[in-house]
C-alpha cells in the first residue's frame, strides 16, 4: 500500500511543457534569435502532428468493421484478456478495440436499435452459421420491443451473410458510407450540425460522439511506424535547439500539481487494468507510524518533502551522514548505503552515526558544518601509515586506527590534469560539453556532458556511476584500458605537453631542475635518488624516429621469384566495379 500512496503521489504531478525560468537576470544576447527558430520549428511539428492526428481519426473510423470483429473475437476466450494481442496480430489499436469491447457490452445491455441484429448473429453457435443467419435475418425486427435502425435491417433484407465476418464487412462498409454522407454535407455547409435522416445521424453519432469508441486517446499508437520516427526527429530539432543555442534562457528541472490529484488503487497483481482497494496519498507507514494522515494539499508533494526531513524521521539524517562519511574516508559507517533495513549490515559505529544525524538535524541540516566537523576530527587527520599490531586486529581498517588511501575518481583525475598543465577554467556555471572531442576544454568535468543512452567508454572505464539507475556509490575496479588511456590518450598527452611549457618548468636550468620540478607539481614532493636516475637515463637517451608505415595492399599480379622469393614484374588491377578490383571495366 505505501508503494501506491508514493505512485499516487507522483501521478498527480506532470512535467510542465515549458519549464519556469532560472532567476530574472537579463536574457542571453542571442534570445530573440532562439525564440523565433524555437516557434518555427514548434509550428511545424504542431502542423506535422494535427495532420497526422486527423487522418488517424480518419483510419479508426474506417476501420469500424475490422474493430467490431476483432471485439467479438477477442471475447470468445474464457478470460477475455486477449485484446493486446489480438490488435498486435490485426494491426488495430488496443486502446480503442478495449473501447469497442466495453462499448459493444454496454450497447447490448440498452438493446441498442443499431446492434440488435449484431448480437443476434453473434449468439450463432456451430459450424452452419448460413443457415442459422437465414432464420435471424427474418425476425430480425423481432429481437427486441424496440425497432431496428432502419438502415442497419436494410443490410440483411435482402439475403442473409454467410459468415460473422460478413456481418461485420456490412456494418464496416455502412458506417464508412455514413461518413462518407457526413463530409459531403460539411462540404456543402460547413455549420452542419447533423445528418437530416434520423436513422442516419444515428450512426453518425456512433463515430464523432465524444463517447464514441472512435475517439482516439493516445495517437502515438495509432500512428504507424514513418510516422512515429518523423514525430521524434522533429521533436528532437527542438530539443537539439534547446541543448545547444546559446540564447537558451536557463530553466529549472521541475514538475507541476495536476488539476485533479490522481487517486490511487492497489494493482492486483500489478495490472493497471484491475484495480483494488483505494489507498490515500500518505507517508510511509513504517516511518510515520500507525497515525499518519493523508496528505491534504495538491499533490502531496510538498508533504512528502517535509515528511522526509522531519527531525523525527530517523532514517533521512543517518542516511546522509552515512554517505558523507564514505566520501571522506573511503567507507561509509553503514557499508549498504542504500539500505538501512533488515537485510543492511549493522553499523560499524552506531553512537558514532546517531551522533553525527544528530548534530546534522541540530545545525540546521547544515552540510557545510558536517564537513567541518568530520574534517577537523583527530580520525580524519590520521595518517595513512601502516601499522602492523593495529593490522592484524583489524585488517579491513573497520575500526578507522588509520586514514583510508584514496583513490581519485574519474573527474578529480581529469581535473587534477588540468589544474597540472595551467589549463584549467574554473568559471562557474554554463551549459554543459563533450570532453572526449578535441579541441580539448579546460572546463571542469562536471560540466561535462553525460548522455544517458550513449555514455562515452572513458566514463566506463573509470567508474563513472551509471546515469541510468540510482548509485549509492561507485565501484572501484583496475583494468588496463585505465593504463592504456594514461599512456595514450591525446587529451593526457596534450596535458602533459602543456605541464613542460608552463614558465616554472620551462625555465628550469639543468637537468636536474627539469627532473624536480615536475615532480614538486604532481606529487608535492621532490623526487628521490632512484627517480632521479631514472629521469637522467629518459632525457639521455635520443628518441628514434618512428619506423615507416608499411606499403598500402595492392591487388594486381606478377611473376613469383623463387630465388628471391619475391613478386616481379608486379602490374596494378586498374578498375574496381564496387565489388572487385579486375584488369578493365570489362574484365
Amino acid at each position: 500500500k505505501d508503494y501506491y500512496s508514493l505512485y499516487g503521489v507522483f501521478a498527480s504531478c506532470s512535467e510542465p511543457s515549458e519549464k519556469p525560468l532560472l532567476g530574472k537576470g537579463t536574457m542571453p544576447a542571442a534570445y530573440d534569435e532562439y525564440v523565433a527558430e524555437r516557434k518555427k520549428r514548434q509550428e511545424e511539428l504542431k502542423n506535422f502532428r494535427t495532420t497526422k492526428e486527423a487522418e488517424a481519426r480518419v483510419k479508426v473510423r474506417r476501420q469500424v468493421g475490422e474493430y467490431m470483429l476483432a471485439a467479438h473475437d477477442s471475447g470468445k476466450g474464457s478470460d477475455g484478456e486477449n485484446h493486446e494481442s489480438l490488435a498486435r496480430e490485426r494491426k488495430l489499436d488496443p486502446g480503442v478495440l478495449q473501447r469497442w469491447v466495453r462499448f459493444l457490452e454496454d450497447r447490448q445491455k440498452q438493446n441498442d436499435p443499431i446492434f440488435v441484429p449484431w448480437f443476434a448473429y453473434a449468439k450463432i453457435k456451430g459450424t452452419n452459421f448460413a443457415e442459422q443467419a437465414k432464420d435471424i435475418r427474418s425476425h430480425a425486427g423481432s429481437e427486441s420491443n424496440r425497432t431496428v435502425n432502419p438502415m442497419v435491417a436494410k443490410l440483411f433484407e435482402t439475403n442473409a451473410p454467410e459468415s460473422f465476418k460478413e456481418v461485420a464487412e456490412r456494418y464496416g462498409t455502412l458506417f464508412k458510407r455514413i461518413d462518407d454522407d457526413w463530409k459531403k454535407m460539411l462540404e456543402k455547409d460547413k455549420d452542419a450540425s447533423k445528418l437530416a435522416d434520423a436513422s442516419a445521424e444515428a450512426l453518425r453519432q456512433i463515430l464523432y460522439n465524444p463517447d464514441s469508441p472512435t475517439h482516439v486517446e493516445e495517437f502515438r499508437r495509432v500512428f504507424d511506424i514513418p510516422t512515429s520516427q518523423k514525430l521524434r526527429a522533429l521533436q528532437r530539432k527542438i530539443d537539439e535547439l534547446d541543448a545547444t543555442h546559446p540564447g537558451v534562457p536557463p530553466r529549472a528541472m521541475a514538475l507541476e500539481d495536476n488539476s485533479a490529484p490522481y487517486q490511487p488503487h492497489v494493482f492486483k497483481r500489478g495490472n493497471a487494468n484491475n484495480p483494488g482497494e483505494e489507498v490515500p496519498r500518505q507517508f510511509l507507514q513504517l516511518i510515520a507510524g500507525e497515525k499518519r494522515q493523508p496528505f491534504k494539499h495538491g499533490s502531496g508533494r510538498l508533504e512528502l518533502a517535509k515528511s522526509i526531513v522531519d527531525p523525527t524521521n530517523p532514517l533521512t539524517a543517518r542516511v546522509f551522514v552515512n554517505r558523507v562519511w564514505m566520501y571522506h574516508f573511503g567507507a561509509p559507517l553503514v557499508r549498504t548505503t542504500s539500505d538501512f533495513g533488515l537485510r543492511s549490515d549493522l553499523p560499524t559505529h552506531p553512537q558514532l552515526l546517531d551522533y553525527l544525524a544528530a548534530r546534522f538535524v541540530e545545525d540546521g541540516w547544515s552540510i557545510k558544518k558536517l564537513h567541518r566537523l568530520m574534517m577537523l576530527s583527530s580520525t580524519y587527520q590520521q595518517s595513512s601509515a601502516d601499522n602492523p599490531k593495529a593490522e592484524k586486529i583489524d585488517p579491513a581498517n573497520q575500526l578507522l586506527w588509520r586514514m583510508n588511501r584514496h583513490r581519485l575518481d574519474f573527474e578529480s583525475m581529469r581535473d587534477t590534469f588540468l589544474a597540472l598543465s595551467g589549463k584549467i577554467d574554473f568559471s562557474v556555471g554554463g551549459r554543459p560539453f563533450d570532453i572526449t572531442t578535441e579541441p580539448f576544454t579546460g572546463r571542469r568535468t562536471v560540466y561535462g556532458f553525460v548522455e544517458r543512452q550513449n555514455l562515452p567508454g572513458i566514463f566506463r572505464t573509470f567508474d563513472f556511476a551509471s546515469p541510468d539507475t540510482t548509485s549509492p556509490q561507485r565501484f572501484s575496479t583496475t583494468v588496463p584500458q585505465q593504463a592504456l588511456f594514461l599512456m595514450n590518450s591525446p587529451f593526457v598527452v596534450q596535458q602533459a605537453t602543456a605541464m613542460l611549457q608552463r614558465p616554472d618548468v620551462k625555465a628550469a636550468a639543468s637537468d636536474d631542475e627539469r627532473i624536480q620540478r615536475p615532480y614538486t607539481l604532481v606529487f608535492h614532493r621532490q623526487a628521490d635518488s632512484d627517480e632521479v636516475k631514472l629521469a637522467r637515463k629518459f632525457l639521455q637517451t635520443k628518441s628514434t624516429p618512428p619506423p615507416p608505415p608499411p606499403p598500402a595492399w595492392q591487388y594486381g599480379f606478377g611473376a613469383y621469384d623463387e630465388n628471391t622469393q619475391r613478386i616481379k614484374s608486379f602490374e596494378t588491377l586498374p578498375v574496381f566495379n564496387n565489388y572487385a578490383w579486375q584488369g578493365s571495366p570489362n574484365l
